[in-house]
């Protein structure tokens, strides 16, 4: 098992998805490889390949006005927004090699997510429709894909939330807005300390599969 930790900071959106692409490559290469990223991006919406009717709360050109383009991607999902205050997490890796269905992937991606907020901040979130939310507002979004049973894109957990994204889009397709943890709770969430839950959280997962 080899899994490389990498914090690509903040990142053009497309940029990070060839490198993930190229990842990829190495990956399907070789199983033993992985990669664990770390990131944020400037605001752009992506819209996944399970899109659904209610996508936008104004016309696209009405968007484009915002200066935040919509990209079509290779991941599972709906529609969701990346931008500068949100974590996002991308696991490149064999789902062969850890002997692990996709079910089970998603399971352990957000299992994690939870289990992090719920430990560093005191808040329960409900999972639903594979997404975890507080209340209307949704906190983490999950999306992957999938290639030769190797694994690329991951989840978006929210910090903070700016206002203008709450008037583009419906998170997935479903009713409610986007909502960051340090809107819900007065504790400012350290995201290095997210991070290294994170990290600490996913390599257990991953050796006791292998074990």
């Amino acid at each position: 098992m080899k899994i490389e930790l990498l914090d690509w900071g903040l990142i053009d959106y497309r940029l990070a998805w060839n490198r993930q692409k190229a990842l990829l490559g190495e990956v399907i290469r070789d199983y033993e490889k992985g990669y664990l990223i770390f990131c944020s991006h400037l605001p752009v919406i992506t819209i996944g390949r399970n899109p659904g009717p209610e996508l936008f709360r104004l016309p696209p050109v009405a968007i484009s006005k915002y200066g935040i383009e919509v990209i079509e991607v290779d991941r599972g999902g709906s529609v969701t927004a990346h931008y500068p205050q949100q974590l996002t997490v991308y696991l490149v890796l064999s789902l062969k090699y850890y002997g692990m269905g996709i079910r089970q992937f998603m399971d352990i991606l957000e299992v994690g997510a939870s289990s992090a907020i719920r430990d560093l901040l005191g808040i329960d979130l409900v999972s639903r429709n594979r997404g975890l939310w507080y209340s209307e507002g949704k906190v983490v979004s999950f999306g992957i894909g999938i290639r030769r049973w190797c694994s690329y894109h991951g989840m978006a957990i929210n910090i903070e939330t700016p206002m203008d994204i709450n008037k583009l889009i419906h998170p997935c397709g479903e009713k409610g807005t986007l909502l960051g943890v340090n809107d819900i709770c007065r504790n400012k969430l350290d995201i290095e300390d997210l991070k290294f839950y994170l990290v600490k959280w996913l390599l257990q997962q991953l050796v006791s599969l292998r074990n």
